[in-house]
């Protein structure tokens, strides 16, 4: 009786399929957005809010106000980013983007209010505290929107056919 011959088969290196599914990187956004955004955000608005009974500026009451309104649109965008991304939502990507945009304008707008309020009581001290924290708001968002534009967990999770 012959024995079967034995063919070498080619031995193709598989590439390991990109990670998909709420997780990782993913899931940690998503819990910030959805938890310690939220409340960071509401902790400022509650001494914001403190600060609006003490002043009796007109100019103060009108910046504090604009403070408040802006930080409530970014407590409901996270929370609504936050909830998109967790149920795995078609537009969720897009969605975590808005968020990051409102979060860049919103520093714009603190920083230019923050500086004409130095420039009107003529004091500068806070200038690089004001700075900084831009700095630190514009990485965050330059950070978290080059991972929704390149992740490939994100990629897999919501293909592009579906946002």
């Amino acid at each position: 009786m012959e024995q079967p011959s034995e063919q070498a088969v080619p031995i193709v290196p598989s590439t390991p399929a990109a990670p998909s599914g709420v997780g990782g990187w993913l899931l940690f956004f998503a819990l910030v957005t959805l938890i310690a955004v939220p409340l960071f955000q509401a902790y400022v608005v509650w001494n914001v809010i403190s600060l609006l009974g003490a002043s009796q500026a007109p100019s103060a009451l009108a910046v504090l106000a604009i403070d408040v309104l802006m930080r409530v649109i970014v407590i409901a965008l996270a929370i609504y980013a936050g909830v998109s991304l967790l149920r795995k939502r078609r537009n969720a990507p897009r969605h975590a983007k808005t968020y990051l945009v409102a979060v860049f304008v919103q520093q714009i707008v603190l920083v230019a209010v923050g500086i004409w309020i130095q420039a009107r009581t003529n004091s500068y001290n806070g200038v690089g505290a004001i700075a900084g924290e831009a700095f630190r708001s514009v990485f965050y968002v330059i950070l978290w929107y080059s991972y929704f534009e390149k992740s490939k967990r994100v990629a897999a999770t919501f293909p592009p056919d579906a946002a």
